[in-house]
């Protein structure tokens, strides 16, 4: 179902492309925890990736109980043609073996370099960062954190990492990481979902990435102002998805 679903979305995702007119696809992976979905003191949780230009998940794996994301990723990647791609992830996915399955596989890569990473880091905070010349500077808070971002002027394609708030190359500014399950949350109160016999949980989650994938495409920004305008008028959801009475 995961499969078919996010193979249905990729064909009609639109793809983002840069000044240059070459197509630059950013693609974020990241988990969730299906957290009304806990049983025997395990919950469901899924590892997605998600288009950054229109938030829309095109493939989802479940994390093996009792493991973690990062033996999923590689499963996760290899349905997915990453010619052309930057895959973008959290400090979790910054490993070698991570960074080689999105190369080898002709995408590229950004990801996050954190403290607990210290010999990486210093070798990143050697390179010449300050002999590239500064475009732009912004600075910003959330999720407990302070953010600073840095446009460079460059002429590479893409960056293959980079650490918290460092330099990266003016065409890969516009691959911002998106929180990618904000919507399910508060839209469609996911963690408060009590379905949980079986694989229900997981097929809900997926129904949820299809209804969100489908409305972002049919151009809405505002995703509960959709989920109002379609529950008062079904028909229109019908015609979203070709159907006719």
């Amino acid at each position: 179902m995961d499969d078919a679903v996010g193979a249905c979305l990729a064909r009609y995702a639109a793809d983002p492309v840069d000044e240059a007119g070459e197509t630059l696809i950013g693609l974020a992976v990241d988990g969730k925890t299906v957290r009304g979905s806990r049983t025997d003191g395990m919950a469901v949780h899924l590892l997605a990736a998600a288009l950054h230009g229109c938030q829309t998940v095109i493939a989802q794996r479940r994390v093996v109980a009792m493991s973690n994301e990062i033996p999923a990723i590689a499963p996760l990647l290899d349905r997915l043609d990453l010619r052309g791609v930057v895959v973008t992830a959290d400090a979790t996915h910054t490993r070698r073996t991570h960074a080689e399955h999105v190369i080898t596989a002709g995408g590229h890569y950004l990801l996050v370099v954190k403290g607990n990473q210290k010999k990486l880091r210093k070798q990143l905070r050697r390179l010449p960062w300050r002999g590239i010349p500064l475009q732009a500077r912004t600075t910003g808070a959330g999720h407990g954190r302070r953010e600073v971002r840095r446009r460079l002027r460059g002429h590479q394609p893409v960056a293959r990492a980079g650490p918290p708030g460092a330099t990266r190359p003016t065409r890969a500014e516009p691959l911002v990481v998106e929180a990618l399950h904000h919507v399910g949350d508060v839209t469609y109160s996911e963690d408060a979902c009590r379905v949980r016999t079986g694989t229900a949980a997981r097929a809900m989650a997926t129904l949820r990435n299809l209804a969100i994938g489908l409305m972002r495409q049919a151009g809405w920004t505002n995703i509960a102002a959709a989920v109002d305008h379609y529950r008062s008028r079904p028909q229109h959801a019908t015609a979203t998805l070709g159907l006719t009475a």
